[in-house]
């Protein structure tokens, strides 16, 4: 049986949609159907349910979607092995991180690596830390970078870099430079936070538990899905927040916003980790970029 069918096949599973699936394969949706209709022919039975535009996969699509899984990761796997024992460091990979180590540290490491091993194409998927944990658990990346860490005895969590969480207010909140906030200040101002989900809420929150504090006992105006979102609010006025100093350092310097530590807290630091799947070893291509890794100097927050 031709692995390219059980590639099909798995990509529209997981996107649930023939014309996405067509899309990210290059390939027409009138191609799709028909492979997938192949596959119902070889094996005598309905993989997907058409519930109008929607599909559905049945029994014996789930079946087949987790050996089809197992068959495509064992064909990556031989494949950069071999090119591994040849030092051919060639062919595809995936990683994902969440907003952090996605937008603010990983693409500089990117660009470094490209420039080490050109014929290794990578792709970077940016998203919150519940989604990309999720993914590596699925098979779907072949590495995660996030903000927290998860408690799943499918996954390994490794510190790869680290931060510190501060407070961001406007240019014209009346808090003198440098001076650090009581915590009876931040609760009372209004406050925006990240969506469920992301590392940094994860973390501020673990931090408002230790202290006695959940986010009810903050005057949350609004929760917005991306850090960047969350900067602009600032700039606006529309109130404080707890970010990244990795993420407002440019804004810091240019005056936009201004940063302050909370009296109660210090520093409070958090850190960045890389995941992957805690059984067997990662694949090659993982491996040589784990490698490269753990060259780069990223355990220093910058300021």
């Amino acid at each position: 049986m031709d692995l390219r069918l059980f590639e099909i096949f798995c990509k529209v599973y997981e996107l649930r949609s023939f014309s996405r699936a067509a899309e990210q394969l290059y390939l027409t949706q009138p191609t799709i159907s028909e492979h997938i209709k192949s596959l119902e022919d070889y094996f005598r039975a309905p993989l997907f349910d058409r519930l109008g535009r929607t599909i559905v996969p049945t029994r014996a699509g789930d079946l087949l979607y987790r050996s089809g899984r197992q068959i495509l990761q064992a064909r990556k796997r031989t494949l950069e092995e071999m090119q591994n024992f040849l030092e051919r460091y060639e062919g595809r990979l995936t990683l994902g991180g969440s907003t952090i180590p996605g937008e603010w540290i990983l693409p500089r490491i990117l660009r470094d690596f490209r420039q080490a091993y050109p014929d290794i194409h990578v792709t970077l998927r940016v998203s919150d830390t519940r989604g990309i944990v999720r993914s590596v658990r699925d098979g779907e990346l072949d590495l995660g970078f996030v903000g927290a860490r998860m408690g799943d005895s499918q996954l390994q969590f490794q510190v790869f870099a680290h931060d510190e969480l501060v407070l961001v207010a406007p240019p014209g909140r009346g808090w003198p430079t440098g001076r650090t906030v009581p915590l009876r200040e931040v609760l009372s101002h209004p406050f925006v936070l990240r969506e469920p989900g992301s590392g940094t809420r994860m973390e501020f929150e673990a931090w408002l538990k230790r202290l006695g504090y959940t986010v009810q006992d903050l005057k949350v105006i609004a929760e917005i899905g991306s850090t960047n979102g969350i900067k602009e609010a600032v700039k606006a006025g529309v109130g404080v927040s707890i970010l990244s100093r990795r993420a407002i350092r440019d804004e810091v310097r240019a005056g936009w916003v201004r940063e302050f530590r909370v009296r109660e807290a210090g520093r409070i630091r958090r850190d960045f980790y890389v995941v992957r799947q805690a059984h067997g070893e990662p694949f090659p291509l993982a491996r040589v970029f784990l490698q490269f890794l753990s060259g780069q100097k990223l355990h220093r927050s910058p300021r």
